[in-house]
Protein backbone atom coordinates (compact mmCIF):
# COMPACT_ATOMS: atom_id res chain seq x y z
CA UNK A 1 0.00 0.00 0.00
CA UNK A 2 1.39 3.43 -0.85
CA UNK A 3 2.02 5.90 1.97
CA UNK A 4 0.59 9.40 1.96
CA UNK A 5 3.04 12.14 1.17
CA UNK A 6 2.21 15.51 2.73
CA UNK A 7 3.46 18.95 1.95
CA UNK A 8 6.86 19.74 3.38
CA UNK A 9 6.70 21.98 6.46
CA UNK A 10 8.53 25.29 6.40
CA UNK A 11 11.34 25.48 8.91
CA UNK A 12 11.44 28.49 11.17
CA UNK A 13 14.67 30.33 11.82
CA UNK A 14 13.76 30.95 15.46
CA UNK A 15 13.42 34.74 15.08
CA UNK A 16 9.94 36.13 15.35
CA UNK A 17 8.85 39.17 13.47
CA UNK A 18 7.50 41.97 15.64
CA UNK A 19 4.37 43.76 14.55
CA UNK A 20 4.02 47.49 14.33
CA UNK A 21 5.72 50.21 12.33
CA UNK A 22 8.59 50.99 14.66
CA UNK A 23 9.63 47.50 15.58
CA UNK A 24 12.27 48.92 17.89
CA UNK A 25 13.60 47.01 20.80
CA UNK A 26 14.18 50.14 22.89
CA UNK A 27 13.74 50.42 26.62
CA UNK A 28 10.33 51.30 27.98
CA UNK A 29 10.05 54.17 30.39
CA UNK A 30 8.46 53.37 33.71
CA UNK A 31 6.07 55.87 35.19
CA UNK A 32 6.77 56.91 38.73
CA UNK A 33 3.85 56.54 41.09
CA UNK A 34 3.04 59.60 43.10
CA UNK A 35 2.54 59.07 46.78
CA UNK A 36 -0.98 59.81 47.81
CA UNK A 37 -1.22 62.36 50.54
CA UNK A 38 -3.98 61.70 53.04
CA UNK A 39 -6.76 64.20 52.57
CA UNK A 40 -8.00 65.99 55.63
CA UNK A 41 -11.52 64.88 56.41
CA UNK A 42 -14.01 67.66 56.61
CA UNK A 43 -16.08 67.86 59.76
CA UNK A 44 -19.75 67.52 58.85
CA UNK A 45 -22.29 69.31 60.98
CA UNK A 46 -25.30 67.01 61.37
CA UNK A 47 -27.37 69.93 62.64
CA UNK A 48 -26.81 72.10 59.56
CA UNK A 49 -29.89 73.22 57.62
CA UNK A 50 -29.05 70.97 54.64
CA UNK A 51 -28.59 67.93 56.88
CA UNK A 52 -31.84 68.62 58.69
CA UNK A 53 -33.65 69.02 55.38
CA UNK A 54 -32.43 65.57 54.26
CA UNK A 55 -33.24 64.02 57.63
CA UNK A 56 -36.79 65.39 57.48
CA UNK A 57 -37.45 63.45 54.29
CA UNK A 58 -35.71 60.15 55.14
CA UNK A 59 -36.84 59.53 58.73
CA UNK A 60 -40.35 58.63 59.85
CA UNK A 61 -40.08 59.35 63.55
CA UNK A 62 -37.65 60.40 66.26
CA UNK A 63 -36.10 56.94 66.89
CA UNK A 64 -35.40 56.46 63.18
CA UNK A 65 -33.99 59.99 63.04
CA UNK A 66 -31.58 59.18 65.86
CA UNK A 67 -30.74 55.79 64.32
CA UNK A 68 -29.78 57.47 61.03
CA UNK A 69 -27.47 59.78 62.96
CA UNK A 70 -25.83 56.88 64.82
CA UNK A 71 -27.49 57.24 68.23
CA UNK A 72 -29.03 53.81 68.86
CA UNK A 73 -30.70 52.87 72.12
CA UNK A 74 -29.49 49.72 73.91
CA UNK A 75 -32.84 47.86 74.06
CA UNK A 76 -33.72 48.20 70.39
CA UNK A 77 -35.35 45.22 68.64
CA UNK A 78 -33.15 43.25 66.28
CA UNK A 79 -33.87 43.41 62.55
CA UNK A 80 -35.62 40.39 61.09
CA UNK A 81 -34.68 39.55 57.55
CA UNK A 82 -33.65 36.87 55.12
CA UNK A 83 -30.21 35.37 55.35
Amino acid sequence: MPTKVGKPKAQSTGAKKKGGKRGGGGKKKKKKKKEKTPKAQVEVDILSPAAMFNLYYISHNVPSCLAYRGFLWPGRPKKKGRK
